[in-house]
Parts: structure tokens; sequence; C-alpha cells
């Protein structure tokens, strides 16, 4: 899976960078970066207690 070229190895990590982008940051303004590490924290948090099934929708 880590060969050159093979476009399936990184797919886990892109479809949850595009949901924390979509459900996170375009929707806040964060005004520090303590501010946006900490929602980005909490957010992870929360999608840790939840099952598979509910956190991913896209």
């Amino acid at each position: 899976m880590s060969r050159k070229g093979n476009c399936w190895d990184n797919s886990v990590a892109e479809s949850f960078f595009k949901t924390l982008k979509v459900e996170l940051v375009y929707d806040d303004d964060f005004k520090t970066i303590e501010q946006a590490k900490t929602a980005v924290f909490e957010y992870i948090e929360i999608c840790d207690l939840l099952p598979l099934n509910q956190t991913d929708k896209n």
C-alpha cells in the first residue's frame, strides 16, 4: 500500500481532514491559534467517542 502512485493509502486521513474542515474549520472564525487548537482537539475527542458509522457520513 505504500508504493508510489497508490492512491488508496491516504484515503482515511484525507476523509477525516475533509470532514474536519467542513464541520469545524469553515464554520468558525478563530481569533487565536489556541482557540483553533482547542476546537480541533475537542472535535477529535468527540469523534473518538462516537461509533464509526456515525462519524463516516462524507
